[in-house]
């Protein structure tokens, strides 16, 4: 029979199927090395899906990938990571708003909650997660404050501005801002990236535009600093400053 499930599905649920006790724990999500097993299996679906698909491409959109970064650049000498940022206080309200939301669905209906469950879609909802990364905070009250969001938004951009040299260099981050903004710059730049053709500029919708001049957490301001420089195709300033806190 045909599967009415999305391919995103399958590959969502592919990571806890064969790597759960090595990343999920009971309050927290942590970095993993895969098995070669399961990276066989990734790579034997992801040739499924372009045989499926007819393309020779295979994009993968999985926030916990962050976790597995180090190891998906080792298995995929040429793959790419392309990281979506913006303004740390809009990303945040954004964030804040859609746990609201994920928390209301599942109150109303507890399927939504065991099937996020499943596939380890863990970032917001009543079954949330911290990854286990420095200055990450750990679940205080609920619903989490605004700071929470930022400080979470601060701990994943530094880890991945911190990943090394070799990694760096396959690394590309969109700057969401700048992409309402031009888009048809935005979507050249990333089409020269990642060897395509001419690519038109994607039909965005403007989110939420952050005060410029709002005050932030001086943490997050150096990281929100060297996101810019490198979303302008310029190697990010070393971050300087104190190191990141962390946070219980």
């Amino acid at each position: 029979p045909t599967s009415t499930l999305p391919s995103y599905t399958y590959r969502k649920a592919l990571w806890p199927a064969f790597e759960e006790r090595h990343y999920i724990r009971r309050d927290r999500l942590g970095p993993i090395e895969p098995e070669p097993e399961t990276l066989a299996a990734f790579r034997r679906y992801m040739a499924l899906v372009r045989l499926r698909g007819g393309g020779e491409r295979y994009l993968s959109k999985n926030n916990n990938n962050i976790l597995r970064v180090h190891s998906l650049a080792e298995a995929f000498p040429d793959a790419l990571f392309v990281h979506p940022f913006r303004h740390p206080l809009a990303q945040a309200r954004s964030l804040e708003r859609q746990h609201e939301r994920a928390c209301a669905f599942q109150r109303g209906d507890r399927f939504r909650l065991r099937y996020a469950n499943w596939l380890v879609h863990r970032e917001f909802g009543l079954g949330r997660l911290p990854f286990l990364l420095p200055g990450f905070p750990m679940p205080r009250e609920e619903p989490p404050r605004l700071d929470d969001w930022l400080a979470a938004w601060t701990a994943v951009y530094a880890h991945l501005l911190a990943l090394p040299s070799a990694i760096r260099e396959r690394q590309f981050f969109l700057d969401y801002d700048a992409l309402c903004r031009s888009p048809e710059t935005a979507a050249r730049a990333l089409a020269s990236l990642l060897g395509l053709g001419a690519m038109n500029g994607p039909v965005v919708r403007q989110g939420e535009c952050a005060d410029e001049g709002a005050s932030l957490p001086l943490d997050t301001e150096r990281i929100y600093a060297a996101l810019l420089e490198a979303g302008r195709g310029r190697s990010p300033s070393p971050v300087s400053g104190p190191p990141l806190g962390s946070r219980s």
